[in-house]
């Protein structure tokens, strides 16, 4: 559901701007918190953060995100109340997963080459390209820092949607370095 919902957000920030296309991406993330409740924290973080990132001063821009988001909402809530019920409050704190580490050895170390190239690979991406990944990064950094689960190691699948861009990040370093065609 993620990488569907990722595809007609990216459609719609990118070439079609229809509402058809973000409403269907709202029903699909508002279906989500039952199957996967980190899929809907990860476009719940992700989707405000490219509305403005890709923004355009027209009444039909905030329009489309603001049904966009009543729609994912609606139907998501009546599912997060029984998830809040059955998993409780208060788990959300700050902890970063490096402790006692120097942040970027961390990275380094957990990620490796995938932490390098994405790094590069941000050189050769195109404007769009850039400003739908950036909310991923940050996603990474504050998945990082602060716990969102009960469980400590709950927190890698909102990191693993950063390491996913970081992958396409690294496919186009690799097409800009004639490596891929």
């Amino acid at each position: 559901i993620l990488f569907s919902t990722l595809t007609l957000i990216w459609n719609y920030c990118t070439t079609d701007r229809s509402l058809k296309t973000l409403v269907i991406a709202g029903v699909l993330t508002g279906l989500t918190p039952m199957a996967h409740v980190h899929t809907y924290a990860i476009i719940a973080f992700i989707a405000p953060i490219l509305a403005i990132t890709f923004i355009h001063f027209d009444v039909k821009h905030f329009r489309d995100w603001a049904i966009f988001a009543l729609v994912a909402n609606l139907l998501a809530a009546p599912q997060l109340l029984v998830i809040i019920k059955r998993i409780g409050n208060g788990f959300i704190r700050y902890e970063p997963a490096w402790e006692s580490e120097n942040p970027i050895l961390f990275w380094l170390k957990a990620l490796g080459l995938i932490f390098v190239l994405a790094f590069v690979g941000l050189a050769f991406l195109n404007k769009d390209q850039l400003r739908f990944y950036i909310p991923f990064l940050f996603l990474g950094i504050l998945a990082s820092m602060v716990m969102v689960q009960p469980w400590k190691i709950d927190n890698i699948k909102l990191i693993n949607a950063t390491v996913f861009l970081a992958a396409a990040v690294i496919v186009q370093l690799f097409r800009k370095l004639g490596w891929l065609s």
